[in-house]
């Protein structure tokens, strides 16, 4: 079976992106959710978002929450993923 390429995820993130901007899909948040990430953020705690989707800092954004990660580690930013007890590369 052949995996879809890079062509095909660059097709499927500008659909994704187009639908979500059309139908105002990127401004719903969980009740609470961004509540929480406060509360835990006052009490010293260190937030991160870690996301295979390359649209994720777009959706943090319009939800108007991105302040309240101290690291956003998207499919933007990594180049190279291994899998098992590998690390991330990232890009610079």
């Amino acid at each position: 079976m052949k995996l879809p390429g890079p062509r095909h995820a660059a097709r499927k993130n500008a659909l994704v992106r187009g639908v979500y901007l059309r139908n105002g899909m990127l401004s719903e948040i969980l009740p609470g959710a961004a509540e929480y990430l406060q509360g835990i953020r006052a009490c010293g705690v260190k937030t991160a978002l870690g996301s295979a989707s390359k649209n994720a800092s777009l959706i943090l954004e319009r939800l108007s929450i991105n302040p309240l990660f101290d690291v956003i580690m998207d499919g933007n930013k990594v180049s190279q993923a291994k899998t098992g007890s590998g690390s991330l590369s990232t890009r610079r």
